[in-house]
């Protein structure tokens, strides 16, 4: 008996440098990632769109604040998402002339987009994540290229209905005097980027077709912006429309 247990710790005292051996050799590795990187991808065509709550904007016909629903169209390889509202949040005006204005800073609509909607979209700390450039600043609309582009889950149809393109408005956006949706699908039209021709600029209609109208009208807002990734982190939600994800600003 006593020979057995000697026996037996001898057994223990093997196994134990062994596997301090191997520990010795090996190193675990812990992935520098964070939450977003894992987790956000751009559209598929077999697993759809991935959706995220960033920032709030009034969604209520009383003026109720709701988190912004965003689809993710795609990740770039440097570690940006491109998004755009699920919803139509707004209507607002593309310009205050019927004028051709080329540059998309000097439009009516970036100053509202850029100084007045993110001011009330975005917190201070929230805003660090999202890019801004000179030419665009944080919040823009898509041209009609990208609402042809396949890889965001659009066709290439232009002038067709295409149901991909048609989006609902938000009953705040509703509240607005020139809002206007259709009774068939409950979608209304929203203005896109483009040549501008004759004081005109290019739209989505409510069935998902594209035109123009006159840059002094109001249209609705459905805008996109890009999100830096490597920022974003602690997630709660899976990712669908119904329970979209939310993260928290970190440190990078």
């Amino acid at each position: 008996m006593f020979r057995r247990i000697i026996a037996l710790l001898c057994t223990l005292v093997l196994l134990l440098s062994a596997s301090t051996s191997l520990a010795e050799g090996f190193s675990v590795e812990v992935s520098s990632q964070t939450d977003a990187q894992r987790l956000v991808r751009g559209y598929d065509a077999e697993e759809g769109y991935i959706y995220i709550n960033y920032g709030r904007y009034p969604y209520e016909a009383d003026g109720t604040i709701a988190p912004v629903l965003w689809r993710v169209l795609g990740v770039s390889e440097d570690g940006w998402a491109l998004l755009l509202t699920e919803y139509v949040i707004d209507f607002a005006m593309y310009n205050t002339e019927k004028v051709n204005i080329y540059e998309w800073k000097g439009n009516t609509i970036y100053h509202t987009l850029n100084d007045d909607m993110r001011k009330v979209m975005f917190t201070d700390e929230e805003l660090t994540a999202v890019r801004y450039s000179e030419e665009k600043g944080w919040l823009y609309y898509l041209d009609n290229e990208d609402y042809r582009n396949t890889a965001y889950g659009f066709r290439h149809w232009q002038l067709k209905p295409q149901k991909e393109r048609e989006c609902k408005p938000t009953p705040y956006a509703m509240t607005h005097p020139d809002a206007w949706c259709d009774k068939s699908n409950g979608c209304t039209w929203y203005f896109s980027t483009g040549i501008p021709r004759r004081g005109y600029h290019n739209l989505i209609g409510y069935d998902g077709h594209t035109s123009t109208a006159a840059n002094n009208r109001n249209g609705g807002v459905r805008c996109a912006c890009k999100l830096d990734l490597s920022m974003l982190s602690n997630v709660s939600g899976s990712g669908t429309l119904e329970d979209p994800y939310s993260f928290d600003v970190v440190d990078e």
